[in-house]
């Protein structure tokens, strides 16, 4: 059976771990053995199973039952949800703007994007501004494509676009199943002050 401590006072927390040392750690939990083994597994019935003041990384997936969101604040103070899109697939976006020149334009992919997206085809999503040339993307390859006008040689217009490729590292990915753990948490006997360390 389990053992835990008691929360001293509002606030006050069961375990409180504390490092001074610098690049050394406040708290390190493993649990290697078994599929549905957690290094920590929190609950809350009514408040927040966990908090974090400052960066986290994950190193490994991050996967969540419920919508992803930002909380923002607004205009009146308040913190409001901005929700992510969710796909079958894992892509990365990249926006930018050009400008036809004589009914072309040639626009290269950042070539960081390009390092980090998978070698097949990608979405390009164009929008003209002020008129209506009949844009279409040509030329299509791993530094870029072109914009050509369907409609006059001497085409001149703004346009913006918005290009969706795969992620390199999770090209073959698609509705991939998720694993679903299992498990109770465990019953636990509260240690006496008395004997608390």
């Amino acid at each position: 059976m389990a053992r835990c401590g008691n929360a001293l006072g509002q606030n006050g927390a069961a375990v409180h771990a504390q490092n001074d040392t610098p690049d050394a750690n406040g708290v390190i939990a493993t649990a290697h053995i078994g599929s549905n083994a957690f290094g920590i597994w929190a609950s809350s019935a009514n408040g927040f199973a966990g908090r974090f003041d400052g960066r986290v990384h994950i190193r490994g997936k991050l996967t969540s039952s419920e919508p992803k969101s930002a909380a923002v604040r607004v205009a009146d103070g308040s913190l409001r949800l901005l929700y992510a899109i969710e796909s079958p697939e894992s892509w990365f976006e990249d926006f930018g703007f050009g400008r036809l020149e004589s009914g072309y334009a040639r626009i290269e992919l950042d070539e960081t994007f390009a390092s980090v997206v998978a070698d097949g085809p990608y979405h390009v999503f164009l929008t003209q501004y002020d008129g209506d040339d009949g844009l279409y993307v040509t030329e299509r390859d791993t530094s870029g494509f072109a914009v050509r006008s369907a409609r006059s040689a001497d085409a001149g217009c703004e346009f913006s676009y918005r290009v969706t490729a795969k992620r390199k590292d999770a090209a073959h990915l698609r509705f991939e199943e998720a694993d679903e753990p299992t498990g109770t948490l465990p019953e636990l006997s509260a240690v006496p002050p008395e004997d608390a360390d």
